[in-house]
């Protein structure tokens, strides 16, 4: 297999489109593609569709896609799950704060997703505890202060959950501010996150093993277009939950 990658820019439209285009005129065997911008995503994999190329998806997924194969985690059980864990700390008390970052204003589906879950969880369970949902639409991190300012004057906070990878973003805040206090959890074992997590300051990471996702959905091409194995339309990544404790034996990659 030759394996070709195209980066883009998260926080541009263009640069997703722009590879969108350059894979279509290679006209490839098959695409390993973790979907960011919903519209351009969803019109890339109609395009992907009519021209007969299969494709897998990563990371996240798209209403009425017709992917071969979807490798990722199940959004809004992992934003269920998260709520529990901040259950065992909070006890019922206390004000959470559910922080979006984005820097690309309107692209919420996937943190949609885990909100649902996680509320989904304390309507169940009848739980008091008030949640604020704070959109953050960029990831420049004086925005961020001065948006957490305001909800931190206003509440007493108890815990607070970023649906994404930029936990680290919130961790900064916390610690600047001296609130050492108050629960905090995220996504993604990244270096920034992790450095706060042996801190303290970062309470848990969960995580949906990206590695693994990777090469996972690489193996599924190969048996498609390759053994010509049908593939299971579905394949759910663990929800990996990473302390302070245990952070150091975590690796996300099959095989170790």
């Amino acid at each position: 297999m030759q394996i070709d990658y195209h980066l883009f820019d998260l926080g541009n439209r263009k640069s997703f489109e722009k590879q969108c285009k350059q894979i279509l005129q290679k006209k490839p065997d098959g695409i390993l593609l973790a979907p960011s911008f919903t519209a351009e995503a969803t019109d890339f994999t109609r395009q992907c569709d009519e021209a007969g190329i299969p494709y897998v998806l990563i990371d996240s997924t798209l209403a009425g896609h017709h992917a071969l194969c979807y490798v990722g985690p199940h959004l809004f059980r992992s934003g269920y799950l998260c709520a529990q864990l901040i259950q065992f700390y909070l006890r019922g008390s206390g004000t959470i704060v559910l922080v979006n970052i984005s820097a690309v204003p309107g692209e919420w589906s996937s943190f949609s997703q885990i909100n649902e879950g996680f509320i989904a969880y304390h309507r169940y369970y009848s739980l008091g505890n008030e949640i604020v949902q704070l959109n953050i639409p960029s990831i420049d991190s004086t925005t961020a202060q001065q948006q957490l300012d305001q909800i931190f004057e206003q509440q007493a906070v108890g815990a607070v959950f970023v649906t994404n990878s930029r936990v680290f973003t919130v961790a900064s805040y916390l610690e600047q501010k001296g609130h050492s206090d108050i629960f905090l959890a995220g996504y993604d074992f990244l270096p920034r996150n992790i450095d706060y997590l042996k801190k303290n300051t970062i309470d848990l990471l969960l995580c949906h093993r990206p590695g693994a996702q990777g090469y996972l959905g690489l193996l599924k091409l190969y048996q498609h277009t390759v053994l010509r194995k049908e593939a299971d339309p579905i394949l759910y990544m663990p929800i990996d939950i990473i302390t302070r404790e245990n952070h150091a034996f975590y690796n996300d990659h099959i095989g170790g």
